[in-house]
């Protein structure tokens, strides 16, 4: 525990200054991939075998095999697989930096997935690629 008090409830995620919608997408969907590889257990061992054989759409969406959500964006089709191959997804990171094998130990908690009876969720990743400015459904 870090703090005594509970501060919000709901999802939080990283602030971008206003101006760069274009980066906000970028660390908005970033978060959403971490998470969603976590929820279909795509971890960094096995990312890039899962985006060779996977025939799930979401998973193959998720990791480039179909690059539509990669160029709305602006980003290569394989840049989520790039990342969870890199950092792994949501719960291996937060492992890494607080979990039992780290000196500070804090639980997830609310950090856990919804399907855990947590509050972590992804947005689904369909591109609409004739969107202005990248945007993907699920809005700002």
């Amino acid at each position: 525990m870090i703090l005594d008090e509970r501060f919000a409830t709901e999802p939080c995620t990283p602030v971008i200054r206003r101006g760069d919608e274009n980066w906000h997408d970028i660390v908005r969907w970033f978060v959403h991939a971490l998470v969603q590889a976590e929820g279909s257990g795509i971890t960094a061992a096995h990312a890039k075998e899962q985006r060779r054989t996977s025939q799930d759409a979401s998973t193959r969406r998720l990791l480039g095999a179909v690059p539509e959500v990669g160029q709305a964006l602006k980003l290569d089709p394989a840049w989520a697989l790039n990342a969870i191959r890199t950092i792994g997804n949501h719960g291996e990171l937060y492992d890494r930096h607080f979990g039992p094998s780290t000196l500070i130990v804090i639980p997830r908690g609310q950090n856990r997935l919804w399907t855990q009876g947590r509050l972590m969720y992804a947005l689904a990743m369909r591109s609409r690629g004739a969107l202005k400015g990248g945007a993907l459904e699920g809005g700002r």
